[in-house]
C-alpha cells in the first residue's frame, strides 16, 4: 500500500538515528491523528517502544537540526508512517501488536 511513498532523506536519517538510539529495543512509528497541525506545521511522527505504554512524539530535531513533519494531509501522513514502519521490516500485524502493547489505537498500521 505504501509502494507510492519513497522515504525522504530526512526520514531515512531519522530512522537510522532511532535504530542507533534504540539498539536493544524494538520500535515502530505511530501517527497521533489528533495532534495540533499548526504547532509544528504538519503531522509529527511518534515512536513506540515495544513493551512500553504510550508513544513519544518526535518534536525535537534529531537529525538535520529540524523536526520531521509528514505534511498536513492525514492520509498522506498515515501512508508515510506505514512506509517508515515497513523500512524497519515491520508488517501491519507486527505494528498492530506494538500498538496493542502500548495501549494505542490502530491509527497508523
Amino acid at each position: 500500500m505504501s509502494d507510492n511513498f519513497r522515504l525522504s532523506d530526512h526520514e531515512k536519517e531519522l530512522i537510522a538515528c532511532l535504530r542507533e538510539l534504540f539498539t536493544n529495543q524494538k520500535i515502530c512509528f505511530y501517527l497521533d491523528e489528533a495532534q495540533n497541525l499548526a504547532r509544528f506545521g504538519g503531522y509529527i511522527p511518534s515512536v513506540v517502544v515495544n513493551g512500553l505504554t504510550g508513544h513519544q512524539a518526535l518534536t525535537m530535531p534529531l537529525v538535520l537540526s529540524k523536526i520531521l513533519t509528514l505534511g498536513n494531509d492525514q492520509e498522506t501522513a498515515v501512508q508515510r508512517i506505514i512506509a517508515m514502519n515497513e523500512s524497519l521490516g515491520l508488517a501491519a500485524g507486527d505494528v498492530a501488536e506494538f500498538y496493542k502493547s502500548a495501549g494505542l489505537g490502530k491509527n497508523s498500521n
